[in-house]
């Protein structure tokens, strides 16, 4: 039986919890703000959308799509005749195909009535603790649902009409979930559900569909097809390593948001990121939340810039890594670069990217162990000797 395991984390938007390994999808903090700062912002601020046409991404760990949601709707308010073609990748294609249902925003008289429905399941991790009472404030940050529609449609286009796998229809049909759902598209799957015999049936299949989708899912059948055509987004079901081994596509932006090295080291290992090195274009960026040492190890083991990315209060929320150093406006300390060389900068390694997570871990663990480089413990104490 499938998991799903949803919360409303402290910006009011969804965020979800893995059972199998013990950690969750977005920060407890706010799944939505999350993507806003520690993803679409820094790459508004790194790249010159408004000298480009058209830009290629891919999204790393997909989930329930909260980076793809954010930068099309950031997109859409600021850049409004640019182009986007989004490749989404993540093993696990139910929460593709639950990710357009997702709410963004729980709102205030769900969040009084429906509070501890909406808090059980971050109960079952410590992280998210922080979140469990609810706070007085406002969220900032909000995705029209027009994006979500844009993701709908998109589906269809990658995986057929008929796309929701039974995991994904049980739980969308669970009254235990309809808090987390937005009730406008669950409509139109509970008629394109009550249908599917006459669907089956009907020979014009294409314009039974069309006349569905169109009546239940957009307003303004002229506005949302002409939205839709700027935002081409490919749902890919597999591990990423295959992926990249596979595409000779380039990107100009990448988005890495999956689980942390200690969980998933796979997607964090040097040889990993020498693929993404390759499928990068020349003046694009790739960013992700992670700032420990092996990852930036790892990244300039491959010729990447480094650098940081802030928040707008100054707080270090992240990595950026380019092939152009233009493109790195907050670099490094020479602290930071000298804890890359100590045991903490040791990468993870997969030489021919198909190893277990364990096997990744266990071979690291102990090239630490038997290595003769500083701790970091003992590199942080000799440069506070040199003060």
């Amino acid at each position: 039986m499938y998991m799903f395991l949803p919360y409303m984390t402290n910006d009011y938007s969804i965020g979800l919890y893995n059972e199998n390994v013990d950690d969750i999808y977005h920060s407890a903090f706010g799944a939505l703000n999350e993507a806003y700062e520690k993803f679409v912002s820094p790459a508004i601020e790194n790249i010159s959308l408004d000298k480009k046409n058209e830009i290629n991404v891919l999204d790393i760990c997909y989930g329930i799509g909260y980076n793809t949601k954010v930068l099309i709707n950031e997109v859409r308010n600021k850049y409004p005749d640019l182009k986007i073609k989004i490749d989404c990748v993540d093993t696990d294609r139910t929460l593709m195909e639950l990710s357009p249902f997702i709410l963004s925003n729980v709102n205030l008289i769900n969040r009084l009535i429906h509070k501890n429905k909406l808090l059980k399941n971050a109960k079952r991790y410590s992280e998210t603790k922080k979140i469990v009472e609810l706070k007085n404030k406002s969220q900032t940050n909000k995705i029209s649902k027009s994006v979500n529609k844009i993701l709908l449609k998109n589906l269809i286009s990658s995986f057929g009409l008929e796309f929701l796998s039974k995991d994904s229809i049980k739980i969308l049909q669970n009254r235990e979930n309809d808090d987390f759902f937005y009730n406008s598209l669950l409509n139109f799957y509970k008629i394109f559900l009550k249908n599917r015999i006459y669907l089956q049936q009907n020979k014009n299949k294409s314009t039974f569909v069309h006349n569905i989708y169109y009546k239940y899912v957009s307003c303004r059948y002229k506005y949302f097809n002409d939205l839709s055509l700027k935002y081409t987004i490919n749902f890919i079901v597999s591990d990423i390593r295959r992926y990249l081994i596979q595409t000779d596509r380039k990107y100009d932006l990448i988005f890495l948001d999956g689980f942390t090295p200690s969980k998933c080291p796979c997607i964090w290992s040097v040889d990993f990121f020498k693929e993404l090195y390759n499928h990068l274009n020349n003046d694009g960026v790739l960013l992700t939340y992670n700032k420990s040492a092996p990852v930036r190890k790892a990244m300039i083991d491959n010729k990447f810039y480094i650098g940081n990315t802030v928040s707008d209060k100054n707080k270090l929320i992240g990595t950026i890594a380019s092939k152009k150093i233009s493109n790195i406006k907050n670099k490094l300390s020479d602290k930071d670069f000298g804890l890359l060389s100590t045991k903490a900068g040791i990468p993870y390694r997969d030489i021919n990217l198909s190893l277990d997570n364990n096997i990744i871990k266990a071979n690291r663990e102990k090239e630490v162990a038997e290595s003769l480089l500083l701790s970091s413990t003992q590199y942080i104490k000799g440069l506070k000797n040199e003060i």
